[in-house]
């Protein structure tokens, strides 16, 4: 592209836009006595061919590393070259470089300068300097200019606008940290110095050229409601390994989380088990929907219930039911007569009811790292196994919790702790809801269980829309059961665990305390 001739007869100043290059849109502004040689090399640079900047150089090979650095190292979207004030074969120009890094965008101006000299075989040249590039590398060798984003403060804070403790043992401090590394950037905007650094490697404390942004702290708010966490904290402080999660149904919104301090991961999020007697809401669910028994049907309550060889028993949970339906075994969590059950339900039946209405085993995308469940199709003793909650079903506190919540409002509603929008990703949604009366079925049948069954002693003096369920869930030889609860009450869903404590009723406690905070 050449600008020396026109310019010379109109005697303007010239002006070129560049099309789509390597940096997309970009332009130059030439003086109307710009030489030739710095006239295509600003031509070339300008419209991102970076190799054909660097050969029209006295020395191409350093050029086209140098020139490659700095498009690299700054995050160049595009760049403006201005020539001003031409002395001859001397070219004073400004650079203005558009940059955008982690979702910042700043414009950065300055000036610079070049010569142009004659060489013999190939014509005018432009006499290579780094500084070419940026004045402060006129005399760093194997040093380039980079942009260098630094994350903004980030502050989260419960759905009331209350700052969350980040502190090591707060039971909430890893989800803390996990929105803070995850979101910061989406919710706030990063700051951007200009350092020197070496071609080769990184730096950390290279000197600053720059400020070109200041940031913009970060605010994320997330779900937890401050009082009831502070009733689910308070719930297991006392009780060494227990966990409990809480869950607006309505919306799925998680409003509490309590767990050790002390584990390597969240248990209640990331950690699973075979969850025992309270996975029998799901084969409930997969046992009425496909019309094996209704509420009212007679089953049998034996001591114990042998299938393919294996032996099942009930847990030792106290319970007030009575009868011989199927309500009465939900009820009293009645793991033998679910045993008896099992082989009504379809091979998938029961993998099916878990995954396509109540979400388990989807990629849940709650914001924080969570593990989803997991109910494979079984058969035999593995399938009777499974319709109790034991063998290979994998469950956590948040996923019983989210069960629940199910129950509760009807439709699956995957967990959140921050807003969807935040997070970016498709919300996980289950195939389809329970039909209304099974629903209804299910509700009923746990507020048997919490008036008259295994979570009585724990949920007496409730009054409005309320329902439960207890378990027992084995650990294998030589470690102590994990006995879980769960409940809902009006627009809340809580999952506990707890050690075996012989009745249950620690998880019943926790699981009640926090009902009684959200009213």
């Amino acid at each position: 592209m050449r600008f020396g001739t026109r310019a010379a007869i109109f005697g303007l100043s010239v002006i070129a836009a560049i099309g789509i290059g390597g940096y997309g849109m970009a332009s130059l502004v030439l003086d109307d006595d710009v030489p030739e040689a710095a006239e295509e090399f600003f031509d070339a640079w300008a419209d991102g061919d970076l190799e054909k900047a660097a050969r029209l150089t006295t020395d191409p090979d350093a050029a086209l590393i140098a020139l490659k650095a700095y498009k690299d190292r700054t995050h160049l979207t595009s760049v403006e070259l201005t020539a001003r004030n031409v002395d001859g074969q001397h070219v004073p120009f400004t650079v203005t470089a558009h940059i955008a890094a982690q979702g910042a965008k700043a414009t950065w101006a300055y000036d610079s300068a070049l010569d142009v000299r004659a060489n013999t075989s190939l014509g005018e040249r432009v006499v290579w300097e780094p500084a070419i590039v940026h004045p402060e590398l006129g005399d760093r060798e194997g040093y380039t200019v980079e942009v260098v984003p630094t994350a903004p403060p980030v502050t989260v804070v419960d759905r009331h606008g209350e700052v969350l403790d980040p502190q090591e043992k707060s039971p909430l401090s890893r989800i803390v940290r996990q929105l803070q590394d995850r979101y910061a950037l989406k919710t706030g905007t990063p700051s951007l110095d200009v350092r020197l650094a070496p071609l080769s490697g990184e730096s950390e404390d290279g000197a600053t050229v720059t400020h070109l942004l200041k940031g913009r702290a970060a605010t994320i708010r997330t779900t937890i409601d401050p009082a009831v966490q502070r009733s689910a904290e308070a719930a297991v402080a006392d009780r060494p390994g227990a966990s409990a999660i809480a869950i607006q149904p309505s919306t799925g919104e998680v409003l509490a989380v309590a767990s050790p301090v002390t584990s390597e991961m969240n248990p209640a999020l990331e950690g699973v088990e075979a969850p025992g007697s309270v996975f029998e809401i799901v084969t409930a669910a997969a046992l009425l929907e496909g019309r094996a028994v209704t509420p009212s049907s007679p089953v049998a309550c034996p001591d114990t219930a042998v299938v393919a060889g294996t032996r099942f028993t009930n847990p030792k949970l106290s319970s007030a039911a009575e009868g011989g339906t199927f309500r009465d075994i939900f009820a009293s969590t009645c793991d033998t007569g679910f045993v008896g059950l099992a082989d009504k339900l379809a091979p998938r039946a029961l993998s099916d009811t878990a995954k396509d209405v109540f979400g388990l085993g989807l990629d849940w995308q709650t914001g924080v790292t969570t593990a989803d469940g997991s109910v494979p199709e079984l058969s035999g003793a593995d399938k009777a196994a499974a319709a109790i909650g034991r063998g290979e079903v994998r469950l956590n506190v948040l996923n019983l919790a989210s069960i629940t919540a199910t129950v509760k409002d009807g439709t699956f509603k995957q967990p959140l702790f921050v807003n969807a929008k935040v997070i970016g990703s498709t919300r996980a949604k289950a195939q389809r809801s329970l039909p209304g009366p099974i629903t209804q079925q299910l509700r009923d049948m746990m507020r048997l269980n919490a008036t008259h069954g295994t979570g009585a002693q724990s949920m007496t003096g409730l009054s409005g829309t309320f329902g439960s369920m207890a378990g027992v869930a084995e650990q294998g030889p030589g470690q102590g059961n994990h006995v879980w609860f769960t409940a809902f009450r009006g627009d809340l869903a809580v999952a506990a665990v707890t050690g075996d404590n012989g009745q249950g009723v620690a998880a019943g406690d926790i699981t009640r305390a926090i009902l009684d905070a959200h009213r």
